[in-house]
């Protein structure tokens, strides 16, 4: 009888945050791939791949560990 018991691979599941930038944000590295869906707003995301313009309806990946930040225009969700 085959075995049944699901097999890990040491992958964490994927986690999902929703919130609202009123201002800048540091640059930072993450040790994951960064998914961002920009909801509303728009801002300006500055890291090693130079000044990237983001707005409604955009989808940014970003790979593990480049160092970036952004700048709200306003806001940004």
């Amino acid at each position: 009888m085959p075995d049944k018991t699901p097999q890990t691979f040491g992958f964490e599941p994927v986690m999902a945050r929703s919130r609202t930038i009123y201002s800048a944000v540091a640059p930072s590295a993450h040790n994951c791939v960064t998914l961002i869906f920009v909801r509303a707003g728009s801002a300006v995301l500055h890291g090693e791949f130079g000044k990237q313009h983001a707005r409604i309806g955009d989808v940014i990946v970003l790979g593990s560990n480049p160092v970036w930040g952004c700048e709200p225009e306003g806001f940004v969700t």
